[in-house]
């Protein structure tokens, strides 16, 4: 399954005294109904 369209990675630049470190960020965008989806599938977990 290809989830490339619903994450967004972005780099960020960290400075923390002499060093500069890159992080990269990785957001997930979840699809509409999530949640009901997963409340179906597993009603016995909250």
């Amino acid at each position: 399954m290809n989830n490339e369209k619903n994450k967004e990675v972005r780099k960020e630049k960290h400075k923390e005294g002499e060093k500069t470190f890159i992080s990269e960020v990785q957001e997930f965008q979840r699809p509409e109904g999530y949640e009901d989806a997963f409340k179906k599938y597993y009603p016995q977990q909250k």
